[in-house]
């Protein structure tokens, strides 16, 4: 069960990620305008209702009975919808469309997504956002002539910070604690594992000992390495799907209980309804999820490499049949912050994120010049 669900999660991405669009089309036709401009619109009127529900969340929050931290972080989402990710994805898709605006130049546009992605207090986010940002310019921070939009990012960056701190204290003090909880100076893997077993709370990141344990469990075992434990039986949104504790179908949760060997050894005990019924244990820095580690571990060496050099080659298409480079610039963004988000999150198995991923990167790859060869 594990493996059909599996592969019918991220079976979609694959046979996107892997399919040659034609670059045929009518003269004049310009895919991409059209695509920006159909996808912006939409966003835009889901960003609108999300502004609806934080509002009025906040209104009952004040005047009417008190909503708890996690409701109030969480409440950027309108007709988005809150399940799964919810407000995440929404957030992520708002900064890729604020830097791409910002890249064209199209001020306004790039500054109400901004504003959008701020609001929906996703801190992973905006931390690998940075992350991204500093190595998509790399190469022109320290250029004296481009100072002025190293200072206009940092300053973003600050500006963004200082509101999240105002509007949602609670959220900018977790985020902050959160990335003080990864400075630590020693780390017993072993300790940790006990700790988690006996279902008590850890001031280390849980991902940290996920990551620690990835590495021993690839380390004691190489066969596991080439092979890997097979789909959805180790770390995947799958593997918590059907291990009977987290999911939120009720039909799964009742009458199915799959917890396989490995997952219930490396991965089941640092991330459970009973270690997340402290609610700060249940945030991003405690979740035991990374695409990467799941394609790797769960369907071994060879299909992942296959699986990202494929995706890897999608991008690098589209990035160079782009003639723009202001586009150039946005896409190799979107391409690095997608990658980092599939290091830390099951973004690979969410097809409502990898859809509009891919298909923006299809829309690139399918403006190969009409004169050069299929």
């Amino acid at each position: 069960m594990n493996l059909i669900l599996s592969l019918y999660l991220i079976f979609p991405s694959l046979t996107l990620i892997l399919s040659r669009p034609s670059n045929k089309r009518p003269e004049g036709y310009n895919s991409i305008k059209l695509f920006w401009n159909i996808s912006s619109f939409f966003l835009i009127v889901v960003d609108i209702s999300a502004f609806g529900t934080f509002l009025w969340l906040r209104f009952v929050n004040f005047f009417i009975r008190p909503l708890g931290s996690d409701v109030l972080d969480d409440s950027f989402h309108g007709i988005y919808g809150s399940g799964g990710l919810g407000g995440h994805i929404l957030s992520i898709f708002n900064i890729i469309f604020a830097v791409r605006f910002f890249a064209v130049k199209e001020y306004k546009k790039a500054t109400f997504f901004l504003v959008s992605s701020i609001l929906g207090f996703y801190g992973l986010g905006l931390v690998l956002t940075i992350i991204a940002l500093v190595w998509v310019f790399r190469k022109f921070i320290f250029n004296i002539r481009l100072a002025k939009y190293m200072l206009l990012m940092g300053f973003l960056v600050y500006a963004a910070a200082m509101v999240i701190k105002i509007v949602n204290p609670h959220n900018y003090n977790y985020v902050q604690n959160t990335l003080n909880s990864f400075l630590i100076k020693d780390f017993d893997y072993e300790k940790e594992m006990e700790n988690a077993r006996n279902y008590e709370t850890s001031s280390t990141p849980r991902k940290i000992t996920f990551f620690a344990g990835v590495y021993h469990r690839l380390i004691e075992d190489p066969q596991i390495l080439l092979y890997g434990t097979s789909p959805g039986t180790y770390n995947s949104r799958v593997a918590f799907l059907l291990n009977g504790d987290l999911s939120k179908t009720a039909f799964l949760k009742d009458n199915v209980q799959i917890r396989p060997t490995y997952h219930e050894k490396d991965i089941y005990y640092l991330f459970n309804s009973i270690s997340t019924r402290v609610s700060w244990m249940g945030g991003t820095r405690h979740q035991p999820f990374s695409s990467i580690v799941s394609v790797l571990v769960e369907y071994g060496l060879l299909v992942f490499i296959v699986i990202f050099l494929a995706f890897l080659k999608m991008g690098r298409n589209a990035i160079s049949n782009c003639t723009d480079e202001k586009e150039k610039v946005a896409l190799k963004f979107t391409l690095t912050l997608t990658f980092l988000l599939f290091s830390m999150v099951y973004y690979l198995e969410v097809i409502e994120f990898m859809l509009p991923i891919l298909l923006l990167f299809k829309v690139y790859e399918m403006n190969k010049p009409l004169n050069s060869e299929n």
